[in-house]
């Protein structure tokens, strides 16, 4: 069998070769003969990883049934299982795993994902699926502490928010404290913020730093969101860590719009923060002189 696992200059054999150009009879044939199924080339890429990027039913078909490694990562970190969640194609990942303790989901490829966050950036929704019907659990996290629905609302992927809205631990957070809701408030998505807040998104979270969601949303792109979120807070004059209300922040960033609507709605334009400030004093050290004259 020496002469089937000859390589070439850049490392392939000839069931990679195959592989590559879909040669499903040849590929049988090789195994049969005792060709090296995990034989990686210069790339890291195995006969697997080519079957896949080929979209060969049935090339996946044989290397499965010649129980090929599904695992091994290639030189980018992606294994066959992170070519999948690309392809967005069910019908391959059935040929090769339907059982999701086989599956080395925690393999982290170049870019940071795993198989599944890699899905969720991509856009394959299928995948996504697929997985979760395995039994993927959906609240782990990448690198930066953020959910597979952090990534989503960031990524502004409607049809996937959907899909991972109805998975239980919606209101997880990041590094920062920021639930998927309060990504959605602050980035003014108001499709996010509509399906979260119909799966029962808890909106009393705060922040790391203390600020509410309506902290947030005085701060955000949406006025629409801002006017929604007045619907669910009674009280105006919440305070963040630094004893900063809604208004003070508004009046930070020179948000007159929002600064004008909370006054109309008899926010405290006389509260201090920590060090005593009054909105007033926020908006003239920020050279907010709009919202200045607004109070």
């Amino acid at each position: 069998t020496s002469h089937m696992n000859a390589k070439n200059n850049r490392q392939e054999t000839a069931l990679i070769v195959a592989a590559q150009n879909s040669a499903c009879r040849a590929m049988a044939a090789l195994i049969r003969r005792g060709a090296e199924v995990n034989h990686q080339d210069e790339t890291g890429n195995t006969a697997l990883h080519y079957s896949i990027l080929t979209v060969s039913e049935k090339a996946v078909g044989i290397l499965s049934t010649a129980a090929a490694d599904f695992n091994t990562p290639n030189a980018d970190g992606q294994t066959a299982i992170h070519l999948l969640a690309l392809s967005n194609n069910v019908k391959l990942a059935k040929l090769v795993c339907r059982k999701l303790p086989l599956l080395k989901m925690d393999v982290i490829d170049q870019n940071g994902y795993n198989p599944f966050i890699a899905a969720v950036v991509h856009g394959s929704l299928r995948m996504v699926d697929y997985f979760l019907h395995l039994g993927y659990d959906p609240t782990t996290r990448t690198r930066l502490n953020k959910t597979p629905l952090h990534i989503a609302i960031e990524l502004k992927k409607f049809a996937m928010i959907k899909l991972l809205a109805r998975t239980p631990n919606i209101n997880n957070i990041d590094d920062n404290g920021h639930s998927a809701l309060t990504i959605a408030v602050g980035r003014g998505i108001e499709t996010a913020v509509d399906v979260l807040l119909q799966q029962d998104a808890d909106i009393s979270q705060l922040d790391k730093t203390g600020n509410s969601i309506l902290h947030i949303a005085c701060t955000g792109k949406s006025a629409n969101i801002l006017r929604h979120m007045f619907e669910h807070f009674s009280d105006l004059n919440i305070r963040n860590s630094s004893g900063e209300t809604p208004l003070h922040l508004a009046c930070a960033l020179n948000k007159t719009a929002v600064v004008s609507e909370l006054c109309a709605r008899r926010a405290d334009i006389t509260a201090q923060d920590s060090r005593k400030r009054t909105p007033l004093m926020t908006a003239i050290m920020s050279g907010s002189q709009r919202s200045a004259l607004v109070l």
